[in-house]
């Protein structure tokens, strides 16, 4: 009998003493959001930049050397600005080791060598964008009020030198878009 109710003593004073420092939270977190549809139609899911031809020895013996430049547009048509007002895109992609993940990782023989994308006119890497960072979006570009307008996002394409001494071969890498509407 006394075992008996030492037992429920002690276990009424272990579920009391859970109660006492049970962890109520210091605050709570509301999360809301919007499921819509693409405000535009993507005119080219598959984007094929070819960037001129250069030479090793244009790259100048210093990694961070960038050459060869190649413009290209994401393409949108069909855009309705009563949807959203604007669009941003980003990109993914294997980032090759040099480069703080702005360089695109080139999977030809092609050695010492990467992608850099960039906005329009920058042609540095500290000006490229994230292809290992999903927050790297670019700037806004502006959807026009109305339905069937049409948008470019407009890059660049670079080569970069990712180490001192590029060695001749192919160029290819391959990097994913992503795009957001407001």
């Amino acid at each position: 009998m006394k075992f008996i109710i030492k037992s429920t003593v002690l276990a009424l004073a272990v579920a009391s003493s859970a109660a006492a420092f049970a962890d109520t939270g210091d605050g709570t977190v509301h999360f809301t959001g919007k499921i819509m549809e693409d405000a535009c139609t993507i005119k080219t899911k598959d984007i094929a930049v070819t960037l001129p031809t250069v030479a090793p020895g244009d790259f100048g013996g210093a990694a961070g050397s960038v050459q060869g430049t190649k413009h290209f547009d994401i393409e949108l048509t069909n855009c309705d600005g009563s949807k959203a007002t604007k669009v941003q895109a980003r990109f993914s992609g294997t980032a090759d080791a040099y480069g703080s993940g702005k360089v695109l990782k080139n999977g030809g023989d092609a050695t010492g060598v990467g992608i850099l994308v960039t906005d329009p006119g920058l042609t540095t890497e500290s000006d490229g964008y994230s292809f290992t960072d999903v927050n790297n979006w670019t700037s806004d570009v502006a959807i026009p009020a109305g339905a069937n307008g049409a948008v470019n996002i407009p890059f660049e394409a670079h080569y970069v030198s990712t180490s001192a001494t590029v060695e001749t071969g192919t160029v290819d890498a391959t990097a994913t878009f992503y795009l957001q509407y407001n």
